[in-house]
């Protein structure tokens, strides 16, 4: 045995493995920060027998300068809620990809397995039954009060600010968070949702000079509309508190403070 370098180890390993390790050791070893993932569009179309499917994925970095450049796990929700997981190519900033397939996808799913070290945290579930269920990563709850059949519901937290803006006023501040809500019920599914803060420490500290009451929750159906702002109220206790959404709906939803 012999001490060898970090270059040499990477070296070794691609040469064994006959697979380029550069990008990974570039980022996850030699650079600092974390990427992260998200769907700007998501487009189905039925050709023939097929479905086409185009859609966009982008990367964006925390406390890094370089792109991850990486395998990236995607997956396609179908009708009878099976996730079919594909592996694309990420190279850069963003991919576009087209794929034809034999069956409908209802829902697009980036690293459904969260076996990348990204910028969110998610969970998904099938919910049979009412009841509370808290997700406790995502700084989330949700109250399952009429069901009929069941639910497959998964939420996304994402730990970077949300992207394309488009808010053009000095007036509102947005959280460096925000949720992302994909669901689809297969009958009757009322709900209500806690969206949860805290000002005292780092999960929310760019709103910490904001007071409670100046704080609001945002909402937009997807990367390519505007941020609306809610007619919502924060229930608080001290530098505590949440967002109950009465009828949560798919889309994002970040916290904001008022001037």
């Amino acid at each position: 045995f012999k001490d060898i370098s970090t270059e040499e180890f990477r070296n070794y390993f691609s040469e064994k493995t006959r697979i380029d390790l550069t990008g990974f050791f570039d980022f996850w070893v030699f650079g600092t920060g974390f990427p992260h993932f998200s769907s700007e569009t998501f487009n189905v179309k039925k050709i023939e027998n097929k479905y086409q499917v185009d859609f966009k994925i982008n990367q964006r970095l925390i406390a890094s300068q370089n792109y991850l450049k990486t395998p990236l796990e995607i997956g396609f929700l179908d009708k009878n809620w099976l996730i079919h997981k594909f592996t694309i190519p990420f190279t850069g900033k963003s991919e576009v990809k087209k794929l034809k397939l034999d069956y409908k996808p209802i829902m697009l799913l980036i690293d459904p397995d969260e076996k990348m070290a990204d910028a969110t945290t998610d969970e998904y579930r099938i919910i049979h039954k009412t009841g509370k269920i808290e997700f406790i990563e995502e700084f989330f709850s949700l109250d399952v009060q009429q069901l009929k059949d069941s639910t497959f519901f998964r939420i996304t937290h994402h730990w970077i600010s949300p992207e394309n803006i488009n808010n053009n006023s000095d007036e509102v501040i947005l959280a460096n968070r925000y949720w992302e809500i994909q669901y689809v019920s297969n009958g009757i599914f009322i709900m209500s949702a806690k969206l949860k803060f805290d000002l005292s420490y780092a999960l929310d500290d760019e709103l910490s000079n904001f007071r409670e009451e100046n704080l609001r929750l945002m909402y937009r159906k997807n990367q390519q509309t505007s941020w609306k702002m809610l007619d919502l109220r924060p229930d608080t206790q001290g530098s505590r508190g949440h967002f109950v959404v009465s009828d949560i709906k798919n889309g994002e939803y970040t916290i904001a403070g008022t001037k």
